[in-house]
């Protein structure tokens, strides 16, 4: 939880940092390439993480590795995360960026599981629907997910929808077992 709140206030920090510099944008291209770096390579985690690992060489290896790919404001800020002695949190840091940013634009990112592939049609309609509801920006993700029978279950954050026929099915058993069947009488 901790490493959360720190998360957060570092990011809250770039996400203030990019607004008055007026280039959020371009402070999000350079950061999913950071992301994208932390994300598909253990190795690089594991390095923020070592204690063993002086500071300095920890600030010159990410230097090395992100020179010619981010801009020198990125570079600094992971810099300044590595003086902190926080670089361990610099993948949760990103992670919380790519969140705040999402929620100060009112973009909501869905997840979607679906039986089989929906239409083009059913994606437009489906966000449509969620973009009403929620009055924000929807950028759903979709995967066919095998072990549905049938219908479609919603990741929106924490909350799950699930309107898979298998659920459905839950539903309806749970509600038979509920309910007090009248005892039938030979006459």
């Amino acid at each position: 939880m901790a490493s959360q709140r720190l998360a957060r206030r570092y990011a809250k920090a770039l996400i203030q940092l990019g607004t008055e510099s007026k280039n959020l944008d371009s402070l999000e291209k350079d950061f999913k390439i950071v992301f994208n770096a932390f994300e598909n390579s253990k190795e690089l985690r594991t390095f923020c993480n070592n204690p063993i690992i002086s500071r300095s060489k920890k600030k010159n290896i990410l230097t090395s590795i992100f020179e010619n790919n981010v801009s020198e404001t990125v570079i600094k800020y992971l810099q300044g995360i590595v003086v902190n002695k926080r670089e361990e949190y610099i993948y949760d840091i990103i992670k919380e960026f790519f969140l705040l940013r999402d929620e100060a634009l009112g973009i909501i990112k869905v997840e979607v599981r679906t039986s089989t592939n929906f239409s083009d049609q059913q994606k437009e309609k489906l966000q449509s629907l969620l973009e009403n509801l929620t009055k924000k920006t929807i950028q759903p993700s979709y995967n066919v997910d095998t072990t549905l029978k049938g219908g479609f279950v919603l990741r929106i954050g924490d909350t799950m929808y699930d309107t898979s026929i298998k659920r459905q099915l839950e539903v309806l058993k749970n509600r038979f077992l509920q309910t007090e069947l009248p005892l039938v009488t030979n006459m």
